[in-house]
């Protein structure tokens, strides 16, 4: 199967997540490692129709965005939301596997059952941890399975198993065969192209295993590799992106002028849509004020007041030219591709003959 770098929105999109580059087999300490997350469960018959699954088919699970897609030929036929490994002890592991059984309505083994008092196995049924499927891997102990808690389902709540609602197991266990590929990458930055209108778009998902991938370097490294021209793209608008980590695809921010009484400054803003956004901090020192980002609060601080709409650069505030205005009583103007603050009089108003306020962003 070829892997696309340059990925599509929408169902029928090539495959968005570039192949791990984690070793394609598993070791015998990673085996160790995955024996001790997820619990057994015993053959209980193979269900479905497994002619009818494509060979050419594969299965990618992609952890920060608590995704797992299936393709065939580099195209994208389903995605499903799913649970992962738990973010403290029982995190899933990476790398290639392949699915070696199929199982329905499983009966669940805890761990060591058999030597704790009291602890049984658990027929199908409502209760069963594991739901109403297994698809076992070539990982001792690790499987693609249903859950009894659907709540968990968009959370890092399992022992290391990828969990997914009963109904969505099923329909991926008609589609799936014994053999499948299934690869487990870890990938929090991903570069989309909106296939309708041509835009570049950037994807960021929280780092939940902290393995350091949401950094600057990383995200134009995915730019350049995706072959996306870098003139105008705003490293504090990228930045920004990468704090927020929102999961949403957003337009990839650029660079926006401001001016002060029409002159010419080097304050710091970024467009990310049709929503732009301004280094508070060098517009209030114009009127001797302050603006800063509070951690506790999760709020945008401008002479006082509180703004809710603002978005974090390396721990400086940036804020809707609109919320900065009305926090500093100044009057303020949208144009052409720059945003146009209005000082009152006796303000730091430019000198005659000034071409720039030398004024600056973070």
């Amino acid at each position: 199967m070829r892997a696309h770098r340059v990925p599509l929105f929408g169902d029928g999109a090539p495959w968005p997540l570039a192949r791990p580059s984690t070793p394609t087999s598993f070791g015998r300490a990673s085996r160790r490692v995955a024996a001790a997350l997820c619990v057994a469960v015993v053959l209980a018959g193979f269900g479905g129709n497994v002619a009818s699954a494509a060979a050419d088919r594969e299965v990618v699970i992609n952890l920060p965005a608590f995704r797992l897609y299936l393709y065939e030929n580099g195209v994208r036929l389903r995605e499903y939301p799913i649970a992962i490994g738990s973010v403290v002890e029982q995190q899933t592991v990476l790398g290639t596997t392949r699915i070696i059984n199929r199982v329905v309505n499983p009966t669940y083994y805890p761990r060591d059952w058999w030597a704790r008092e009291g602890v049984e196995p658990i027929p199908p049924g409502e209760n069963n941890p594991v739901g109403t499927r297994w698809l076992g891997l070539d990982i001792p102990h690790y499987g693609i399975h249903g859950t009894n808690d659907p709540s968990s389902i968009g959370k890092p709540a399992s022992a290391g198993c990828i969990r997914m609602y009963n109904h969505d197991v099923e329909e991926l266990t008609e589609l799936v065969r014994i053999g499948t590929p299934v690869h487990i990458i870890y990938r929090t930055v991903i570069v989309e192209r909106d296939p309708y209108f041509g835009d570049w778009r950037l994807r960021v998902y929280k780092d939940l295993y902290e393995r350091g991938t949401n950094t600057l370097d990383a995200a134009l490294a995915e730019l350049e590799g995706a072959g996306v021209p870098l003139d105008g793209v705003s490293l504090s608008g990228l930045q920004a992106l990468l704090t927020q980590a929102s999961g949403l695809a957003t337009p990839l921010p650029r660079f926006h002028d401001v001016t002060v009484d029409g002159a010419e400054t080097e304050i710091d803003a970024f467009r990310i849509g049709d929503r732009v956004y301004v280094a508070a901090a060098p517009v209030a020192a114009l009127l001797g004020e302050s603006a800063r980002w509070s951690p506790r609060w999760r709020v945008g601080v401008v002479a006082g007041e509180t703004i809710r709409t603002g978005m974090v650069v390396n721990g400086q505030l940036y804020a809707p030219p609109a919320d900065i205005a009305t926090a500093l009583g100044l009057e303020w103007h949208d144009g052409e591709g720059v945003i146009d603050f209005r000082l009152p009089p006796r303000a730091g108003r430019p000198e005659a003959g000034s071409e720039t306020l030398p004024v600056t962003g973070s």
